[in-house]
């Protein structure tokens, strides 16, 4: 008789663990997709968005400098800045 008793308290706590693991898992998941969201719409405050360079009229997607010429896109006249575009998130189709 006690082995049948030892055997269902091991199944217990199998069964606790296993829905401890998923709650976790999740809780992970959720808090990745959250922060990641924040992150991308902190990016969106900041500036960084696709622009083009005012010294060689290269297009820059999301950088504090130029990749071109190296000219800092931080510091550049306001009306510079108001013509920016926030960054647009694509979306990708998977093949059939």
């Amino acid at each position: 008789m006690a082995d049948a008793d030892d055997l269902k308290a091991l199944a217990t706590v199998g069964v606790v663990l296993v829905w401890q693991a998923l709650v976790v898992g999740g809780l992970l998941v959720y808090v990745r997709y959250l922060l990641h969201a924040a992150l991308m719409d902190e990016a969106s405050n900041f500036g960084l968005a696709e622009t083009i360079c005012p010294s060689c009229h290269q297009g820059v997607l999301a950088m504090g400098f130029c990749p071109s010429c190296g000219m800092a896109l931080t510091a550049v006249s306001d009306s510079v800045r108001r013509t920016r575009k926030p960054v647009s998130e694509t979306v990708v189709e998977s093949a059939p």
